[in-house]
């Protein structure tokens, strides 16, 4: 089978092999063909991305007076204060992460296809994939039962907010196939906002 993705199209690359033998001896000769179709298959990857951080509001009020003691006479005026309000807000973004899904499709009629399935963020960060359809146990690999698919759940977490792009590949005797989803990050605002 081709290792070329290109050769594939709808995740099948079909091609006829043919051969023929042929026996030469003093006076005499004939020969003989056969050929084989071989059908090979290839799987289809596709991905969601969901950027998410928290945006977490706190404040501060400071309150002063100046002069901050006064004094007079009985019935007098004692003087004035001029009061002053400070309000700060702090805005501190943080919890950044991506989640989605991914789903591998096997276009094989009759066969279960495992694939090694992996999930990296464009700044290098790998995904942990979890919770399969079809296939519970990752550690030899997604199976994918025939003309089927099965749909991950993957997430990362600890990021910077600088991310923009999330990869997911399923690879197959050496040869990876991938599908890229662009995100941004949307923010959970935590606390009152002005």
């Amino acid at each position: 089978c081709s290792s070329d993705t290109a050769d594939y199209t709808n995740g099948v690359d079909s091609d006829t092999y043919n051969n023929t033998a042929t026996i030469t001896a003093t006076g005499f000769s004939d020969s003989a063909s056969a050929s084989v179709d071989v059908d090979c298959y290839l799987p289809s990857v596709s991905k969601t991305a969901v950027g998410s951080y928290t945006e977490t509001h706190t404040w501060e009020v400071e309150k002063s007076a100046s002069p901050t003691a006064l004094s007079g006479f009985l019935g007098g005026a004692a003087g004035s204060t001029t009061w002053t309000v400070t309000v700060n807000e702090t805005v501190v973004d943080s919890a950044f992460g991506v989640s989605g899904s991914i789903t591998v499709s096997n276009p094989h009629p009759s066969a279960a296809m495992t694939v090694s399935l992996a999930d990296v963020l464009n700044d290098g960060t790998v995904g942990v994939i979890s919770s399969c359809t079809g296939d519970a146990d990752l550690t030899n690999g997604l199976t994918v039962a025939a003309a089927s698919s099965s749909t991950c759940s993957y997430s990362s977490s600890g990021l910077d907010g600088n991310e923009t792009s999330n990869t997911a590949t399923a690879t197959i005797n050496g040869v990876g196939v991938s599908d890229t989803e662009a995100f941004t990050f949307v923010a959970s605002v935590a606390g009152p906002t002005s």
